[in-house]
């Protein structure tokens, strides 16, 4: 008895011990039917069975990345709602979606301060990629972005760096954590 292969991406998130008893429930019930419809009644009901764990463990998943995001706002001294004008939170990474102005050296040093904030605090990502900071500022619409790592290491006072070229990773100094809470509850306050 085979599952469908689609379904063996989902699997691989459950806990053995749970698919395991998942199987087991799933003999059970099939029991008693008679031998040729035997193997379609146990895929089905197995699938089932694992579609239920599987929407459970993203309900919990999504309900501890509310938790964290509202732990975020607390820290920042605001109402979680108030970060929806500045981010949005998907499973594994936040998206800035707050418009800045300035040049592009600045919007690239402002953006990338408070993307790693959010990784940080919600994500628990201390260290983010440059191309990932680079991606996130392409994505907002920020210019010139080969000048990225040259404009970030201008404030070595708030983000720290290691590697080189690809491999160059960044997080924030505790400076940088202090001034990109402040820029944040800048932003929240001119939309009012």
């Amino acid at each position: 008895m085979r599952l469908m292969s689609n379904k063996w991406e989902e699997v691989a998130e459950v806990k053995v011990d749970e698919l395991r008893k998942k199987i087991q429930i799933a003999l059970e019930a099939v029991s008693g039917v008679p031998e040729q419809f035997k193997a379609k009644a146990f895929e089905v009901i197995l699938s089932q069975l694992l579609k239920e764990t599987l929407t459970v463990s993203k309900v919990s998943e999504s309900k501890a990345l509310d938790e964290k995001v509202t732990e975020f706002a607390r820290k920042i001294g605001i109402e979680a709602h108030q970060l929806s004008e500045i981010y949005e939170f998907g499973e594994k990474e936040p998206i800035f979606i707050a418009t800045i102005k300035g040049t592009e050296a600045e919007k690239q040093f402002l953006i990338s301060r408070c993307l790693l904030l959010a990784y940080k605090e919600v994500y628990n990502q201390e260290w983010i990629n440059g191309s990932t900071l680079w991606r996130h500022l392409k994505d907002c619409g920020v210019q010139s972005l080969k000048n990225l790592s040259r404009n970030l290491d201008k404030h070595r006072d708030e983000i720290m760096s290691t590697g080189k070229g690809t491999g160059k990773r960044y997080k924030l100094t505790q400076k940088g954590r202090k001034n990109a809470t402040n820029f944040i509850k800048q932003l929240i306050n001119r939309g009012k």
